[in-house]
């Protein structure tokens, strides 16, 4: 008997800790920017974004905002798709994200801040996070928002949020 509710309470435990780990939607963010902004609420928030005219096919849709801190990307429909936060330029640890985590972090103060994540890798000296929204994404096809977190030698190094 005790033992059949000692694997209850674990499966229990399990349950609510991986619903624990969600965001909820509206609460996924890079500095403020949330996925299925228009070109106009960025640019009130941090000045307008500037386009990369680089050419390369992964800038395709790019743009670079608050002096290329984040750099955020626009879908077909001309909404902000995705962000993306890293430790590439001076300041960026100043980008409060999710939860209140920046980079620099490590991965226990971030689990501190958001739970654990909904699924974690890890190769060599990097690791992956990736957080889940609690809501679909504003596509409403169904998927979620996904806040990603990637840790180089036990530092969060870059933060982006995806729109699925």
């Amino acid at each position: 008997m005790l033992k059949k509710v000692l694997v209850i309470a674990l499966a229990i435990t399990s349950l609510t800790s991986s619903v624990f780990a969600a965001i909820p939607r509206d609460q996924m963010h890079i500095g403020g920017l949330k996925t299925g902004m228009t070109m106009q609420q960025v640019a009130a928030v941090y000045g307008m974004p500037k386009a990369d005219t680089s050419g390369l096919k992964g800038a395709k849709g790019m743009y670079y905002i608050a002096g290329g801190l984040i750099n955020g990307w626009v879908n077909e429909n001309g909404f902000f798709a995705k962000y993306t936060v890293s430790n590439n330029l001076a300041g960026s640890e100043r980008i409060i994200s999710s939860g209140g985590i920046h980079v620099g972090m490590t991965p226990t103060e971030v689990i501190n801040c958001l739970g654990q994540p909904d699924k974690h890798e890890s190769f060599n000296n990097i690791v992956f996070y990736d957080y889940k929204s609690k809501e679909d994404g504003i596509a409403g096809h169904g998927y979620p928002d996904w806040l990603l977190l990637r840790f180089d030698n036990g530092r969060l190094t870059i933060i982006s949020i995806n729109q699925q």
